[in-house]
Parts: C-alpha cells; sequence; structure tokens
C-alpha cells in the first residue's frame, strides 16, 4: 500500500516531537541499544477494505480502506510513568490534531513494565481512514 509511506512519516513526525525516537520495527535488541531514550516503534498491523466506487465513465476505481496500526511507546529505562504519561498525551493529541492522518479511533492501553530493562510501555491502537484513486481505464 503506497499510502503507507505517507501514513508512516506522519507518525514518525509525531514521536520525534514527543520525544520518542521512532522506529518502525520493533527488535528486542532495539530496546537495548536505546535504553537511554524513549522508543516509538510504530506498525501497519493489517487493513480492511470499507467501499470501492467506480466512478462516473468507468475510468477511475475509488477505494476507501481502514488502516489497523499499532504503537508501542517505551519510556526510558528505569523512566517514572509521569514521563511516560506526558510522552503518551502529547503523541494521542498530535494525532487527533493531524491534517495528514484520518484517525477514526485510537485506544492507548495501561502500562506495563517490560524485562530486562524495566521500561515503561504502552501500546495503543489506531485505525486511520484513507481513500485511494486507480486508474483503470486501460
Amino acid at each position: 500500500m503506497t499510502v503507507w509511506t505517507e501514513m508512516a512519516a506522519e507518525i514518525k513526525k509525531i514521536l520525534d516531537g514527543a520525544g520518542f525516537t521512532a522506529m518502525g520495527e520493533y527488535t528486542s535488541a532495539d530496546s537495548l541499544l536505546h535504553s537511554g531514550e524513549a522508543i516509538g516503534f510504530y506498525g501497519l498491523k493489517g487493513y480492511d477494505v470499507v467501499d470501492e466506487v467506480i466512478g462516473q465513465g468507468g475510468k477511475k476505481l475509488y477505494t476507501e480502506y481502514i488502516c489497523h496500526i499499532d504503537l508501542r511507546l517505551m519510556g526510558k529505562a528505569g523512566n517514572d510513568m509521569e514521563e511516560l504519561q506526558e510522552k503518551c498525551e502529547s503523541v494521542m493529541s498530535e494525532l487527533a490534531k493531524s491534517e495528514v492522518l484520518n484517525v477514526k479511533s485510537a485506544k492507548l492501553g495501561g502500562a506495563v513494565q517490560t524485562l530486562p530493562l524495566h521500561r515503561l510501555e504502552r501500546q495503543a491502537e489506531l485505525s486511520i481512514g484513507i481513500c485511494s484513486e486507480e486508474d483503470i481505464s486501460e
């Protein structure tokens, strides 16, 4: 899905702005290598086709999707809940105000402590609506 590149860039921008080091893929090695940083992992979990319409004249196909995106928001190793909470609230606020992303729903989970670095982590689930246009005249 080519629109994913645009969505990922906006999500990265929002995570970076909130003080997270944004990464598109998660590995436990990243958690260890970046122990002094708050990390925001993001990934496309899947998508649903909501509707498809052939435009008048039969030359264009318009498709509406709902993309499901997972975020793993991890605080610095040994950080406190207040710092992570502020960063997470910033992310959720910026997602709601985004002029690039059409956020249909956003759910932020509770904090858990991960091992071995004792990071606090919160997971968020996003549903983002997008529309695509495809030329089908040929």
